[in-house]
């Protein structure tokens, strides 16, 4: 009855993705149901807006694994400290065959959520809005930012109610009335209550909201994004800002961003976090916001699904606001192309790492906002099969990966 409903009707996207979706769809239309001829329309867009961009979006689950594709055992929480984890970590990358995180499993979100979960997300989100430091959000900035259920590749968690509850005393407190005064309560409750882990860093998959309560510490990424989901179940619009290589670094800083009463980004950084990291231009090539919207110009969208990408450039939707905390300038590339995309590389730990791509177009390509002092190399994703090469473009080969 959803799919004939002529009052309000469904928006062509949501019906797309009903379209593709397999058995899961009775959820998605059970959710639906709900309000598809409800006088709430903040509540039936908020879901439409959810269905609607939902398609491409997925958990992933990785293991560690050598050339052949045997799986290998590391825990970093075994190693008394990060420089001795990080000692047995290279000793175990110099072995033959080598070592990488390899995917084990996808989970496309439409095969997977629940009704009970949307409907859930969407009450708790238009709730959170009706708090005094929220109730003036831009309609766009509720839907893109403080109503979405995921933040990264995380698996589906009913993350909202329970942060809701863990930091309800910060939400009451009677002196908070403005969104920069509650987001630095929360960030000062969290370094308080949470063991910033360096040794987690060679954890590839996302530690969830319940699990870092349990144990008390996660890596800065998974904290990040922990802080994101924080805001959000507080009422304030929040996202994950990234930069996927840091030049002449072995990391990649993850951070919170959250929109304030203002109208401005503001980044919600935890009390390690090196301050004056964020305005290095000589470090930082990109930095880049995770978005649950679709972006009809990105490499997630415009690749085709099976074209090999390097990680964090082709797997998800995000935008580039590097010109937001650098200065930066344009980089041109004139030469052969051996690929329609090719790369910017920066050095990374022990090898050239794609931190931007552009597409090629008669030997030659420009990328966009780069920071302003940082070295790099232009570079290209050569297939070998199950396996793909970063190659330098002068021909060298840096690095290696699996799809």
């Amino acid at each position: 009855s959803c799919l004939k409903s002529d009052e309000p009707g469904l928006p062509p996207e949501v019906v797309r993705v009903l379209q593709v979706t397999g058995h899961n769809r009775v959820e998605l239309i059970k959710a639906l149901a709900q309000y598809i001829e409800s006088e709430d329309t903040t509540a039936r867009n908020a879901l439409f807006f959810l269905i609607g961009n939902m398609e491409r979006h997925y958990s992933v689950e990785y293991e560690l694994i050598d050339s052949t594709g045997k799986a290998l055992k590391f825990e970093p929480l075994a190693y008394s400290d990060y420089r001795r984890m990080l000692r047995a970590w290279d000793s175990l990358a110099a072995l033959p065959g080598g070592m990488i995180f390899g995917p084990r499993r996808y989970t496309l979100d439409r095969d997977t959520i629940t009704s009970g979960l949307l409907l859930n997300t969407v009450e708790l989100a238009i709730s959170g809005r009706k708090t005094p430091w929220a109730k003036n959000i831009p309609d766009s900035i509720f839907l893109r930012y403080l109503l979405p259920y995921r933040v990264a590749n995380e698996d589906l968690e009913a993350w909202r109610p329970l942060l809701k509850n863990y930091f309800s005393k910060l939400s009451g407190d009677a002196e908070i009335d403005n969104t920069d005064q509650l987001a630095d309560a929360l960030n000062r409750q969290i370094d308080s209550l949470f063991f910033e882990d360096n040794r987690l860093i060679r954890n590839a998959n996302i530690v969830l909201p319940s699990q870092i309560i349990q144990a008390g510490r996660g890596s800065p990424r998974d904290l990040a994004i922990f802080r994101v989901m924080a805001l959000r179940s507080l009422g304030i619009p929040a996202t994950l800002d990234y930069s996927p290589w840091i030049s002449d670094s072995l990391n990649s800083i993850w951070f919170a961003s959250y929109y304030n009463q203002n109208g401005h980004w503001k980044p919600l950084l935890p009390k390690k976090f090196d301050q004056q990291l964020l305005s290095d231009s000589r470090r930082i090539p990109k930095v880049y916001r995770r978005i649950f919207h679709t972006l009809d110009s990105s490499l997630f969208a415009i690749k085709e699904t099976k074209k090999t990408t390097p990680p964090f450039l082709g797997h998800f939707h995000y935008l580039d606001v590097t010109q937001n905390y650098l200065p930066v300038r344009n980089v041109s590339y004139n030469g052969l192309c051996p690929d329609q995309y090719i790369y910017l590389s920066v050095w990374n730990g022990k090898n050239w790492k794609p931190v931007d791509w552009a597409k090629c177009k008669g030997n030659a390509a420009i990328f966009h906002n780069i920071g302003k002092d940082v070295n790099y190399e232009f570079t290209w994703l050569e297939e070998q099969g199950d396996y793909y090469q970063i190659r330098l473009l002068s021909g060298n080969s840096q690095t290696n990966g699996i799809r």
